[in-house]
């Protein structure tokens, strides 16, 4: 006898051979009753015709266009830069005077 989990159905068995018959038979019937087409233009939908041709307009974006984004770009990693600096400074001091502080113990009765 064969465990449970190797058990099939005559379902699973009908299915797993007659799967691509009933695709050929359900493709075919859409054809004929012209829902196939139907269904291709709703999935595929015709790409829209352009209002203005590529050769008819032509635009030229130079560097007087661009140039204000590329100085918003540089101003943006400059200050960037700097900020991370002065976090790597400021890291550095409060570590030390932390480490300046375990040094020397401070005593209030000691002069």
């Amino acid at each position: 006898m064969q465990p449970p989990s190797r058990i099939k159905t005559v379902g699973d068995i009908l299915e797993s051979n007659m799967r691509v018959g009933c695709e050929d038979i359900f493709l075919q019937r859409l054809a004929q009753n012209g829902i196939l087409s139907r269904e291709t233009l709703f999935w595929h939908p015709v790409k829209p015709e352009c209002i203005h041709s590529a050769k008819t307009t032509t635009f030229n974006i130079g560097l007087d266009d661009f140039y204000p984004a590329l100085m918003v770009l540089g101003i943006g990693i400059v200050s960037s830069f700097m900020m991370f600096i002065i976090e790597i400074y400021v890291h550095f001091k409060a570590r030390l005077f932390k480490k300046k502080m375990e040094i020397i113990p401070i005593y209030p009765f000691v002069k």
